[in-house]
């Protein structure tokens, strides 16, 4: 929503057309608007529901990916410095699909847009044929950080595992501990900060 907002913003601040490089109005608006729009229902699903949808969150990215290469293409190409915005959908897919075939895809995808972006201006005699180099690291880029986030998602999962393991094992201990003392001869007593007693077993 707030990028989609700064963006559209450019359309209305005197002067901000000349922060971007071989713009094109109709397609920047079509493509601002549209990342608009799809923000707000996206705003309104449950972030776990989302997580739980691989194939809605897979078309999500692609969606993400479609709009950002509009908008790349409409101020100008890899120029404008707006193809790093391919950058937070790749870790997004990365973090976010638990398929890691699926996440790889989403950069696969990414980098495709940007290298047929580049080649596209170079077959226009727009830009020479030294932008293919730029586009080939951010390319690499992108799947650098796509295999990164998946590693960090990843091991994330593990320590989240561990943790509601350790969690289920002090709570299975402090029943049987209820259980015990709940069962004893001896009476005993648990008194809290206030003076009150807690009941904690028949025999007390």
């Amino acid at each position: 929503l707030i990028l989609a907002t700064c963006l559209l913003a450019l359309l209305v601040i005197p002067g901000g057309e000349e922060f971007l490089t071989g713009f094109n109005p109709l397609w920047f608006t079509v493509a601002s608007g549209l990342m608009l729009v799809s923000a707000f229902p996206l705003a309104a699903v449950p972030v776990d529901f989302i997580s739980r949808e691989e194939t809605g969150l897979f078309a999500l990215l692609i969606t993400d990916i479609i709009i950002i290469t509009v908008l790349v293409s409409a101020s100008g190409g890899l120029v404008s410095g707006l193809s790093v915005l391919f950058i937070i959908t790749v870790a997004a897919g990365g973090f976010l699909l638990h398929s890691r075939s699926l996440a790889t895809l989403i950069a696969a995808i990414a980098v495709l847009a940007v290298l047929a972006d580049a080649a596209w201006l170079v077959r226009r005699t727009e830009a020479d044929i030294g932008l293919l180099f730029p586009a080939a690291i951010l390319g690499s880029l992108l799947f650098a950080v796509s295999l990164l986030v998946q590693a960090t998602a990843q091991r994330l999962e593990v320590v989240e595992a561990q943790a509601s393991s350790a969690a289920q094992q002090v709570a299975t201990l402090q029943q049987l501990n209820e259980q015990i003392v709940s069962h004893m001869n001896t009476g005993i007593l648990q008194i809290n900060a206030e003076g009150v007693i807690e009941p904690v077993n028949q025999a007390a």
